[in-house]
């Protein structure tokens, strides 16, 4: 799971306060607050987000009822031992179960876990609303890169063609705007799986080396996600070694290197063609 998108949905849940009144109504809120957070924690950020409503409304209605069923049992084991009390006549000091206050008690318990439930999905769609804002705002920003990387070429990018011009293309976009967005969310620009895109990542260093189209591609790339993420005020959301700035350094070192190889070999080529 993406710390940072972690820490993001958690400082949502944390700030959101509802439509608390009083001091009971707060401690609901907190309850279905640190449910969130479990869930999360047990989910990941998507998972969280990805739960269908019905699935939540079922699990919150067992824990009700469950727990409604153990606290009728404990009622009647307290009753079942009054009644064995009564029989050997030591029952008239006994305090009895008052029937009408605890139905009241398991009545509110209930109405309690109910209100947790609209809370939770009251902050549920809080954090979605918020993250899909935000998830949305990213894929637009590589949506422009494309059309950029397009005009600026004067070539359009077939999502579906195998064509090698094609694939560097999508790859080289893929590559530059890693930082900024998940693999599903750079897949969506091309109408590719995240195993596509992971696929794409994986052969940049190869297709840096040895296809100087690619190479080109990849240049403008960059500095258009450069241009578009500072006009639009967009950070990269990665800090990982994995997927981020660290792994992006890397990047854009190995590519330096590899450029510089090049021109050096292109520039042996001339002296020899001018020596001839």
């Amino acid at each position: 799971m993406s710390n940072k998108r972690y820490h993001q949905a958690k400082k949502i849940l944390c700030k959101y306060e509802g439509d608390s009144k009083t001091q009971d109504e707060m401690e609901l809120w907190d309850v279905a607050r640190q449910m969130c957070i479990a869930d999360i924690d047990e989910m990941g950020v998507e998972g969280y987000l990805n739960q269908s409503p019905s699935d939540i409304s079922m699990s919150f209605m067992d824990i009700c009822v469950n727990t409604m069923h153990d606290q009728l049992n404990e009622i009647l084991t307290m009753r079942d031992a009054e009644t064995g009390l009564d029989e050997l006549g030591l029952g008239n000091e006994q305090e009895r179960v008052d029937l009408v206050r605890v139905s009241k008690a398991l009545h509110n318990n209930y109405a309690s876990g109910m209100a947790v439930m609209t809370n939770y999905f009251s902050m549920l769609e809080e954090v979605k609303i918020i993250y899909m804002n935000h998830k949305n705002e990213r894929i637009a920003m590589f949506r422009i890169v494309r059309m950029r990387l397009e005009q600026e070429t004067r070539k359009t990018i077939n999502d579906t063609s195998r064509m090698r011009e094609h694939v560097e293309a999508r790859a080289a976009i893929a590559n530059a705007v890693r930082p900024f967005g998940n693999l599903d969310w750079i897949g969506s620009v091309f109408g590719k799986d995240h195993s596509t895109i992971c696929h794409y990542l994986k052969e940049h260093d190869a297709m840096l080396q040895f296809y100087p189209t690619y190479a080109n591609l990849f240049t403008i790339a960059l500095r258009i996600v450069d241009e578009v993420s500072d006009e639009m005020g967009l950070l990269p959301i990665h800090t990982t070694t994995e997927s981020g700035v660290t792994h992006q350094i890397a990047v854009y070192t190995n590519t330096i290197i590899e450029l510089q190889r090049r021109v050096k070999k292109l520039q042996s080529l001339a002296i020899m063609e001018e020596k001839e």
